[in-house]
């Protein structure tokens, strides 16, 4: 039995179906998975996982770090493959928070920058790929569509345009020369918060109103950005110790009342976006993830091969 073998249980309690459920609980949550103790897809697929390929993907890993820039004392890190966001504070995890990244069709690209405001009440500037490939055909099947998913139309001038004026039925992709944008609400994509960082795939953090995928085991479900789940936690963290002013604002209140508004930082915090299939932990435990993006494969192949 595999739990066995990796030393999640003991030969003698193999039948023994509490022990098994604890050590199939401890195995999801060094795999990244929902610590349920039930055989789900997600955890067979991580049971079949050969003593070689685990080999190959802390080797990969640890190649990936070995190559990568060094670090400061304060940063904030998405690992891809584990869904989750680290606040790094003097060398240490400082807090830790789920997320969903991005589907393998929109893939969350890897990156590195520095966060340097947050908004509150957002608005959704759509990109074009959404705008053509789901709006658009959206709004042909339904003309409310806009109205109650609290968009409105702009032009290359950010001119309001009236709705009712635009022929739907005539657009695509090649002549619809208008903008999306979702005004600020409980229903907007971005949610209550945002945080910008510059780089060259417009993409972001940001609250979310679709709460339920954080309680998936594989969260790649969104156009590219990174949905984070209790962001008014990071923005607190964020306010109290990346802002030096006496008058810091109240960013639960501002969330809470929806109220637009723009916070520079005055102390902008790195932030590096990675895929690491792998990582360790304080106490030497090693963790695997699922290769959402098939990215492994063929780095294994040409380093190891």
């Amino acid at each position: 039995m595999v739990l066995v073998r990796l030393g999640y249980l003991m030969p003698e309690y193999v039948h023994n179906d509490s022990a098994f459920s604890a050590a199939l609980t401890s195995f999801q949550r060094f795999h990244g998975l929902k610590p349920d103790g039930k055989l789900s897809r997600n955890t067979r697929q991580a049971l079949e996982m050969s003593t070689r390929e685990r080999y190959l993907m802390v080797a990969l890993a640890l190649d990936k770090l070995r190559k990568d820039a060094p670090y400061g004392n304060d940063f904030i890190f998405v690992n891809i493959p584990s869904y989750q966001l680290r606040v790094i504070r003097n060398h240490k995890i400082d807090k830790t928070f789920n997320v969903v990244v991005g589907r393998p069709s929109t893939p969350t690209p890897e990156l590195s920058s520095r966060l340097e405001s947050i908004v509150t009440a957002p608005e959704w500037n759509v990109p074009k790929t959404i705008t053509v490939n789901e709006i658009l055909p959206h709004v042909k099947k339904d003309s409310s569509y806009l109205t109650r998913n609290n968009f409105k139309v702009i032009d290359k001038q950010l001119n309001d345009v009236d709705m009712n004026s635009i022929t739907w039925d005539e657009m695509d992709g090649n002549n619809f020369d208008y903008y999306f944008v979702q005004n600020s609400g409980a229903s907007n994509a971005l949610g209550l918060v945002k945080f910008s960082f510059h780089n060259p795939y417009r993409v972001y953090i940001h609250d979310t109103p679709s709460k339920k995928y954080f309680n998936n085991d594989i969260r790649a479900f969104s156009h590219g950005c990174v949905r984070l789940q209790n962001p008014d936690s990071l923005a607190c963290d964020l306010i109290a110790n990346n802002l030096n002013d006496n008058n810091k604002p109240d960013i639960e209140q501002l969330m809470k009342k929806r109220i637009h508004e723009e916070i520079n930082l005055s102390k902008p915090i790195d932030i590096y976006i990675r895929y690491l299939t792998c990582e360790a932990d304080v106490n030497l435990n090693l963790y695997f993830y699922k290769d959402i993006y098939n990215k492994d494969g063929k780095l294994i192949q040409s380093l190891f091969n």
